[in-house]
């Protein structure tokens, strides 16, 4: 990642990152912050889960952050104790299954919400648990991140936040083109 970014370098292309910030490079941010309190404000009033779990990967990054910040914000402006959390310790897919079941014995007793950081992940769990007979959205909920199409297709609904990427890409172009 940073080595490609370096090869610009004195290059006379103009780079204009997207969710992400770089010293030196131009960028086009989401307020991670906000989205990530509108999905715990949504998951206090809604108020059907005793417990909250934010699962997060072993490498987190500054946009992933923020957005879990906001989520313990609005828990610490509820006056509710913030979530707990759980890192997945391997990206690769092979063991996916096995960290879902580490995270049920974990984190499973009691009506269960857990936060991931994005659509994609939010699916990938809610399959898993209803795959092994888990009570989807009933016993166990799961909010997603960035309003993918793919959280709509899938039945339960993902409760998402449109953090606007195509608008933030439009201008990022905008500011690369200029």
């Amino acid at each position: 990642d940073d080595d490609y970014l370096r090869s610009f370098t004195g290059s006379r292309e103009k780079v204009v990152l997207l969710n992400r910030q770089v010293d030196g490079y131009a960028a086009v941010v989401g307020d991670g912050v906000l989205g990530g309190q509108l999905i715990g404000e949504y998951a206090l009033k809604v108020g059907h889960y005793d417990k909250h779990v934010i699962i997060a990967g072993k490498s987190i990054s500054q946009v992933v952050k923020r957005r879990f910040e906001g989520i313990s914000a609005s828990f610490i402006e509820a006056g509710r104790k913030t979530p707990e959390t759980f890192i997945f310790k391997s990206d690769r897919k092979d063991h996916f299954e096995a960290q879902c079941q580490r995270l049920l014995d974990k984190h499973g007793d009691g009506k269960t919400l857990f936060f991931t950081s994005q659509d994609t992940s939010a699916v990938s769990l809610m399959s898993w648990l209803m795959k092994n007979g888990f009570d989807v959205p009933e016993r166990y909920g799961v909010t997603g991140y960035d309003d993918d199409p793919i959280a709509s297709l899938f039945t339960p609904g993902v409760s998402t936040i449109n953090s606007s990427v195509f608008r933030m890409a439009q201008t990022a172009v905008k500011l690369a083109t200029t």
